[in-house]
This record gives structure tokens, sequence and C-alpha cells, in this order.
């Protein structure tokens, strides 16, 4: 399902008045959905780093140049624990994925950049966040092996909750 952004206001009211019943039947035209260009994105993204697939991206289409530019405002950090978390995921149990969630959560909210996102988009509003480190090619295995990193008596523990 995809609204676009001028459909964005008519469906928070719709949703006010009528709860979630308001998306039933919701229907909207395809383009612009991911579905258009599930082939592109397979090819695009399936590169080894983020590096790659930000390349790939500047060298395709119109549609993957947009998208580019979209994850050149992103944290390079942020973008580089994703595709690490996407990756090493795909290959773990729900508990373990669970684990890993919680590590780089705990961990995340206590860089810099957590704050500097909220300062940009809710308090100074003008989306223009200074990240750090401010490129990909500034941040190295060593620094994203410490976010997955065990976090000790921390960790997050199923035990407690079963």
């Amino acid at each position: 399902m995809h609204v676009t952004s001028d459909q964005l206001g008519a469906l928070k009211d719709a949703i006010c008045e009528a709860g979630t019943a308001a998306l039933d039947g919701l229907q909207t035209d395809a383009e612009g959905t991911f579905a258009l260009h599930r082939a592109e994105i397979d090819q695009l993204f399936s590169g080894d780093s983020v590096e790659d697939i930000v390349a790939a991206l500047r060298e395709g289409s119109a549609w993957a140049r947009r998208q580019a530019q979209t994850l050149a405002a992103k944290s390079p950090l942020t973008m580089k624990l994703a595709h690490r978390q996407l990756r090493k995921g795909s290959a773990l149990g729900f508990r373990d994925i669970m684990k890993m969630e919680y590590r780089l959560t705990s961990r995340l909210i206590k860089t810099p950049n957590f704050q500097e996102g909220i300062r940009a988009v809710l308090v100074d509003r003008d989306n223009d966040p200074k990240w750090q480190p401010a490129t990909l090619g500034e941040i190295t295995e060593r620094d994203l092996d410490a976010f997955f990193a065990a976090l000790g008596p921390d960790d997050l523990d199923f035990a407690e909750i079963e």
C-alpha cells in the first residue's frame, strides 16, 4: 500500500474519525511503489558495501539517482549499521535478532548522531544534520563491531521474560 504525500492529510483525518477502519479498502495508483522498481532495487542494493550501493544508485536511472540523493542526507554511521544488520540478521533466529536490535538501539541512542537527528528534524527543523562521522569512508569495521558486541550483564536476557 502506498499513499502519496498529498494524501496524508486526508488519511490522518480519516484515521482520527474512523480509526484503522479508514485503511480498509485503501487503494492508490501503483505509480511510485517499490513493485515498479523491484528488479532495479534487487540489482542496485546487492552491493557488498554501502559505498557500492550508493555508487550503483548514482550511476543508475533517474529513480536510482533520486534514491542516492535521499541517502546522501542520512547518517553514514546509521546506513553502515543498517547494512550490516540486514546482512547479519538474515541468518539469525528471532531471539538473536532481538538481541542484536537491543544492542544497536542501546548504543545508538547514546551517540551524538541521535541527538543531532532530533535537533535537525524536531527542534530546529532545519533538516541539516551534521553527522559524526560525516562520510562513509570515515567509518571502520571496528567502529561497527562495537555496536554489535554483547552488552555484558546489560544484554537482553529472555530468561527474565519467560
